[in-house]
């Protein structure tokens, strides 16, 4: 699947809106429409586009991979390389739960950043020098596969049936639907824009659902 940051720099052909919902170019649904966000958000559309809007989600979405690579490339320095694995299991699943409530529009170009393969790719080169210089070979095959099982998402895959069983605890909404919600109210109090329908636009999303199920 590919990342936000993988993508052509043009809002040309970023996402489609289709009867099902929006759909993006990094393959990411959400439970909306333009039709819907003009309708619930339109004064705030008048300062912020959708494909911004969008954008950011895309960004914030990747936070849990992003967070899990650099938390097994720092802890890979740091102890055994069974306790690295374990922790960015840990930080990923965490940050997959709990990481829809905590947007923040001041941190996504730092994780834009973050997120891009070439600043993990980097950080990687350095670390997996570190270890081969220290003759740590299992750290070093650990950190290779490792990054590669996060970057193809095939941790994802791994854990998504309990990931999913969490988020669904959590949040009435699908992760994409539940970030792009709280990308829209931050982007309406940055610029002080009232969000009186976002209730109504959570509740048209829920409806969405439950006719796709």
């Amino acid at each position: 699947m590919a990342s936000p940051n993988d993508l052509d720099s043009s809002d040309e052909g970023f996402y489609a809106d289709t009867p099902r919902g929006i759909f993006t170019a990094a393959g990411t649904w959400y439970h909306t429409s333009e039709a819907l966000l003009e309708e619930y958000a339109g004064s705030l559309l008048d300062e912020v586009s959708v494909t911004d809007l969008l954008k950011k989600a895309e960004e914030w979405l990747s936070t849990p991979i992003t967070l899990g690579v650099l938390s097994l490339a720092v802890a890979l320095l740091l102890v055994p390389w069974w306790l690295a694995v374990l922790t960015s299991v840990v930080v990923y699943v965490l940050w997959s739960v709990i990481g829809p409530s905590f947007v923040s529009l001041t941190l996504v170009p730092v994780m834009r950043v973050l997120n891009t393969p070439w600043f993990q790719g980097l950080l990687y080169v350095f670390v997996l020098s570190i270890l081969a210089a220290q003759d740590a070979m299992v750290a070093l095959g650990a950190g290779f596969i490792g990054f590669v099982f996060f970057r193809w998402r095939l941790v994802t895959r791994a854990l998504a049936p309990v990931v999913e069983q969490l988020q669904q605890k959590m949040y009435p909404l699908p992760p994409p639907d539940q970030v792009l919600r709280s990308v829209v109210i931050r982007s309406a109090m940055k610029h002080n824009t009232g969000l009186p329908e976002i209730e109504a636009m959570e509740r048209d999303i829920l409806r969405r659902l439950r006719k796709s199920d």
